[in-house]
């Protein structure tokens, strides 16, 4: 039938911590600005701010609650108040279907 959605593989076995975009950037901004706060307290002689960040920093982000792919497309499914069937891939590491 032409009106249903195709199926997609979504995999059960691959946990994510998936993240807002706006909480992304709100901590990018934090970032630059405490770098900027830095970089300015240098170059005034400001002894007041205590640097506690190394260069070349890694950040992960990620957020508060770990999800499959198919535990997110139902997170999604549900928000936007899509129908949604999800078929047993099976353990052999197979994907469950879901209709996209």
């Amino acid at each position: 039938d032409e009106s249903s959605p195709a199926p997609v593989n979504l995999f059960e076995d691959e946990v994510r911590s998936f993240v807002a975009v706006e909480d992304v950037t709100c901590a990018i901004h934090d970032i630059v600005r405490r770098y900027i706060n830095v970089a300015t307290a240098r170059a005034t002689g400001d002894t007041g701010i205590i640097e506690v960040q190394k260069q070349g920093a890694v950040f992960n982000m990620g957020g508060p609650h770990p999800l499959s792919r198919v535990g997110l497309a139902s997170v999604l499914a549900d928000t936007r108040y899509y129908p949604i069937s999800i078929e047993g891939g099976g353990s052999d590491g197979g994907g469950d279907s879901v209709p996209g």
